[in-house]
């Protein structure tokens, strides 16, 4: 008798393990599971006989395992302080005035506002570039020298963040005579897609306000430390 080549071998083998399968899940009633048939040419595999729900199950398989490139916003953080050798009150007298930061940060052209230092005070913030934006106060305390303020009308061309708050704060230093600013801000990006331009991406954002800060600080000490 002639022997039968391997496909027909492995056609009957995947034939043989059906019938046991079906045999078996006959007797015990059970549902079937996804069992794997194995053979050199033939790898058969069955889920409950549907093949859909194994297309389905491989097709997320794939789409968890590829990486992920792009995200939406996630919140980014900034914060800088500078030591200053003059007394505390003698600092907050030059940043106390919520629409006045033009007289003493570099980066800003013209500030302009309602004069008001409470919250809901406004200013309008215009850049050297010629483009401006409105932040608002949300907080102000007098005796702790301290105040918080928000981004109110963006605008990435002036600053690459679509949202911000900030919080100023001035501290006694290591001696009566001397202070701490520190400056701090919560922020988002200024493309808030899953695939910003790089200059309107976290790390364009973290850059702008860190070199914000870094600036303004800076401005504070020439102001105030400048020999008399």
């Amino acid at each position: 008798m002639l022997s039968k080549c391997p496909r027909q071998r492995d056609l009957t083998n995947v034939t043989n393990v059906r019938k046991k399968m079906n045999h078996s899940q006959h007797n015990s009633g059970m549902i079937p599971k996804a069992t794997p048939i194995h053979s050199p040419i033939i790898t058969a595999f069955y889920v409950g006989g549907d093949l859909m729900q194994f297309i389905l199950l491989s097709l997320c398989a794939l789409a968890l395992s590829l990486p992920a490139h792009a995200h939406g916003p996630t919140p980014q953080k900034a914060k800088e302080s500078i030591s200053l050798q003059a007394p505390a009150d003698k600092v907050w007298a030059v940043v106390k005035q919520f629409d006045a930061i033009d007289q003493w940060h570099p980066d800003v052209k013209k500030s302009e506002g309602d004069g008001s230092n409470q919250s809901g005070g406004k200013r309008t913030l215009t850049f050297h570039n010629g483009q401006s934006l409105v932040e608002e106060l949300d907080y102000y305390n007098e005796k702790e020298r301290e105040y918080s303020y928000r981004l109110k009308t963006e605008n990435t061309l002036a600053f690459p963040t679509s949202s911000h708050s900030v919080d100023l704060k001035v501290s006694v230093g290591d001696t009566p005579d001397t202070s701490v600013v520190t400056l701090k801000s919560r922020f988002y990006r200024g493309d808030t897609g899953n695939t910003p331009p790089s200059h309107l991406s976290d790390e364009a954002a973290v850059r702008a306000m860190t070199d914000f800060f870094r600036h303004g600080l800076d401005g504070l000490k020439n102001k105030l430390e400048q020999p008399k």
